[in-house]
């Protein structure tokens, strides 16, 4: 899959999770500010502790596998100018040795046809 498409699609997916994170989160927060007594005792507490930590890993993974996908598109953008700009280097290095040659020959030939050349 080109890697532009595979950014999109990691934004979209991004984009899904984020509303279920959000709804996590919300979730997590009402239990923290509840007056239910019950929500308040140890192993409640421990679990909000553990729930908030997953959703902070999860984000996290969420953002590296987009930053991942922006860094593959950017390092295959800077092979291909990189790339280009060899291509370009290579020419004018031809261009530079081979170029007094190729200006002899074509001064030769135009001196060849200047001393053939006949009216008609």
């Amino acid at each position: 899959m080109p890697s532009h498409k595979r950014v999109v699609q990691q934004v979209a997916l991004i984009r899904s999770y984020g509303r279920r994170l959000q709804q996590a989160i919300d979730a997590l927060e009402g239990d923290v500010v509840s007056t239910d007594p019950r929500s308040h005792e140890m192993t409640a507490v421990l679990d909000k502790v553990a729930a908030g930590f997953l959703i902070a890993r999860r984000q996290d993974m969420a953002t590296n596998q987009l930053l991942s996908s922006i860094l593959e598109q950017l390092l295959a953008r800077s092979k291909r100018l990189r790339d280009t700009e060899a291509v370009t280097m290579n020419m004018r290095i031809g261009n530079l040795r081979n170029g007094r040659t190729a200006g002899d020959s074509v001064v030769r030939g135009a001196a060849d046809d200047l001393r053939t050349w006949q009216q008609p």
